[in-house]
């Protein structure tokens, strides 16, 4: 019995010239491919993202627009909306 490792007779990636610094441009290419589908899904989820946030603040904000005086009077969230819109911040400068 013997208590060396049995030589590899297949390889399944040649080998590579590492003093040379010469890589297959292959190599290169499974990194692109392998990256690709993560990449793309980001990029997808992040624009999904936006358009949600644009759509959401769009809307919130021309019914808000719309609404009548007597809305932010008599009920307190629309009192919070007008201290918010009211902010003088510029004028205690």
């Amino acid at each position: 019995m013997s208590l060396t490792k049995p030589e590899v007779k297949e390889q399944f990636i040649p080998e590579e010239h590492m003093a040379k610094g010469s890589v297959d441009m292959r190599v290169y290419w499974h990194y692109m491919k392998a990256g690709a589908g993560p990449t793309l899904l980001f990029v997808t989820f992040f624009r999904m993202s936006v358009n949600a946030s644009t759509n959401l603040h769009n809307t919130i904000f021309s019914r808000l627009m719309t609404a009548p005086i007597a809305f932010f009077d008599i009920n307190p969230i629309g009192f919070a909306v007008n201290n918010r819109f009211t902010n003088s911040d510029i004028n205690s400068k």
